[in-house]
This record gives structure tokens, sequence and C-alpha cells, in this order.
């Protein structure tokens, strides 16, 4: 999920989104020291997590 263009639906024809925002957010964060991350929710969907160490 956290590939440079990851695509969950090959249906999806739209080209406004280019699948970069979880791909950037993971890079950062490593950067930083921190971890990204999600859980799945109950009755559907995700829940995302972003940890960063504080100094």
């Amino acid at each position: 999920m956290f590939d440079r263009f990851y695509c969950a639906d090959k249906s999806r024809t739209e080209k406004q989104h280019f699948g970069l925002g979880l791909s950037i957010a993971k890079e950062l964060a490593e950067l930083l020291g921190g971890k990204i991350g999600f859980l799945e929710t109950e009755g559907g969907g995700a829940t995302f997590y972003l940890t960063l160490p504080v100094s």
C-alpha cells in the first residue's frame, strides 16, 4: 500500500490522483526515524497512524 503508484482498483480511470501520497509519507517518516502504518477498521476501511520520536 505504501509503494509508489499503488492502485487497488484497476477499474479506476480517474487521472487526478497519482498514488504518491502514502509513499511520500513513508519516506518522510523513515527519514525522521518514525513509522507509518495502518490497521483495518471494523466495518471496512482503514485507520492510518504515524509515530515520530520525541527529541
